[in-house]
């Protein structure tokens, strides 16, 4: 039998900044040369690290809140926990398996979530963001996608030193602030933190701008995502986070639902020489109904309120 190694990340000790620094000017010389070397390592973004396929289990919490104007609170609807097993092979080929499904509601719903809203983003959204399968947002152009130099402005914002247990060398990584340059078209705005050394995106933080929502009842869509660092070498998914508010006018007071999405992703399991048959068919694929839901979860569905 063969033996299946496990992988811990190498989680982040402390983070300093590498000097005190104002933010660059705006599409100053240096962020074009990094945001190149992002573009250029996310079209080929393993092809020198010898990774050939993984598998990971990914685990976490959907929370739908109703969220009023005239209050500071927010109250909880309906809770979902979710596990995932995550597969990834050379060159990009992803697969996704929900074999873990149960949820509580707190007051009577009608809430059906988008698949996307329970599933891990495996490739920084590739060329073109979408959410919600395309009924929140669609067409948004990633800002390390080839043209996007002509979408949008850059700056170098910041530079931090990133010290991680069991890696022999601290890593650099900077800041690089995204803004379009048109807010009449839809578009990213946030930040890109880059791994200085090899150029891998770790970090995305970011929103849009409001016209880049399908659904005009939509208030806004935040969405963070980190990578870990994985044998010292792979950058690859390790935390997501997403909120979405969107208003809710058939009510008779004035609020919204909140959407509060996140997953975390561990376990991995590398160079397993994954059949091709784990990547036929659709990418997200679930077990039967009975399987969800008797799902032996580690943690309860309420647990993950202490970090909301």
């Amino acid at each position: 039998m063969r033996r299946l190694l496990l992988f811990v990340p190498l989680l982040l000790t402390f983070a300093v900044p590498a000097a005190a620094q104002a933010p660059g000017e705006w599409n100053g010389a240096r962020a074009p040369e990094l945001l190149g070397q992002a573009r250029a390592r996310r079209a080929t973004p393993h092809a020198d690290s010898g990774l050939v396929d993984y598998q990971a289990r990914a685990t976490g919490y959907v929370y739908f809140y109703l969220d009023r104007k005239d209050t500071d609170e927010r109250t909880l609807v309906k809770v979902d926990q979710v596990a995932l097993d995550v597969y990834w092979g050379a060159p990009n080929r992803t697969k996704q398996r929900i074999v873990g499904l149960r949820d509580v509601s707190r007051l009577p719903n009608r809430m059906a979530y988008h698949l996307d809203h329970l599933t891990i983003v495996q490739d920084e959204f590739g060329d073109v963001i979408r959410m919600g399968e395309g009924d929140e947002v669609r067409d948004v152009p990633h800002p390390a996608a080839p043209g996007a130099d002509s979408i949008y402005d850059f700056r170098l914002a910041d530079s931090l030193t990133l010290r991680l247990a069991g890696s022999p060398e601290p890593v650099r990584v900077y800041e690089l602030q995204v803004r379009p340059r048109r807010l009449d078209r839809p578009a990213f705005l946030g930040s890109l933190y880059v791994d200085r050394t090899t150029a891998d995106i770790v970090r995305m933080n970011f929103t849009f701008t409001p016209v880049s929502y399908v659904d005009r009842r939509l208030d806004y869509i935040r969405v963070s995502l980190d990578n870990g660092l994985w044998q010292g070498k792979y950058w690859l998914p390790h935390e997501q986070r997403v909120e979405i508010r969107r208003q809710l006018p058939e009510l008779d007071f004035p609020a919204g639902g909140v959407i509060r999405g996140t997953l975390r992703v561990g376990g991995y399991r590398f160079n397993q020489s994954l059949p091709e048959s784990v990547f036929r068919g659709y990418p997200v694929t679930a077990v039967p109904a009975q399987m969800r839901e008797s799902f032996p979860f580690e943690t309860g569905l309420y647990d993950g309120l202490n970090e909301e």
